[in-house]
């Protein structure tokens, strides 16, 4: 269980005035945009390293946000996101996820299809970064 709160977004409170909390498919979802929507650390020359969003994990995150802007190789984006995606426990190997990029200017939109291994049940999830 997580506390629901959807990159770029507030957390939401719950009815009670507490912060909702979230579990299951929506906390998978959560999940898998706040590893996409991170920075990880990048390596530059000898003397230059960029730290990631994440000090204590340098791995974590895809780093879509920080391609924007940039000469993008969709092809390499696609197959970081799904890299990325299959590090989640929560999402099923078999079968490997649907990745689609499309470019436009000043960002990209993402639509990506995916099975759960909690429920099982097929995902969709679509964001747009710029």
């Amino acid at each position: 269980m997580d506390i629901n709160q959807t990159w770029g977004s507030d957390a939401v409170i719950g009815p009670t005035g507490d912060l909702s909390m979230v579990s299951g498919d929506a906390e998978l979802r959560q999940r898998i945009l706040r590893r996409l929507l991170t920075n990880d650390a990048v390596q530059g020359n000898a003397y230059e390293t960029v730290v990631g969003d994440y000090p204590f994990h340098q791995d974590y995150g895809a780093s879509i946000p920080r391609r924007i802007g940039q000469n993008l190789q969709i092809d390499e984006v696609r197959s970081q996101i799904t890299a990325q995606m299959l590090q989640e426990q929560s999402i099923a190997q078999t079968p490997p996820p649907t990745v689609t990029v499309v470019p436009f200017a000043g960002g990209v939109q993402c639509h990506l299809e995916f099975t759960s291994a909690l429920t099982g049940s097929r995902q969709v999830l679509e964001f747009t970064v710029q």
